[in-house]
């Protein structure tokens, strides 16, 4: 995804935070999904994590809209949440 297919507030709903586990600033991109979300290498530890993300209001906006749940460009983009409900649940 390139800059211009991305809006202003997709930047604005983003942090770049230090890695949660053990606060170290240094990283490695390991890969990069697109042009907003990579995959980083935390240099201290070696543990992977999504950089930069989400902040925490964003995604609870996300994860408030059906349309995630329904299939699209995120979430359950593949099929429905409700057409996984049975294999989801447990028995």
């Amino acid at each position: 995804m390139s800059r211009e297919h991305t809006t202003p507030e997709m930047w604005e709903n983003l942090e770049y935070p230090a890695f949660p586990l053990c606060g170290s600033e240094q990283r490695q991109f390991t890969f990069r999904r697109h042009e907003l979300y990579s995959v980083a290498r935390c240099e201290a530890c070696g543990l992977h994590y999504l950089y930069a993300r989400l902040t925490e209001a964003a995604m609870q906006d996300v994860y408030r809209q059906s349309s995630y749940y329904e299939g699209g460009t995120s979430g359950y983009a593949d099929t429905s949440y409700t057409g996984q409900e049975s294999a989801l649940r447990t028995i």
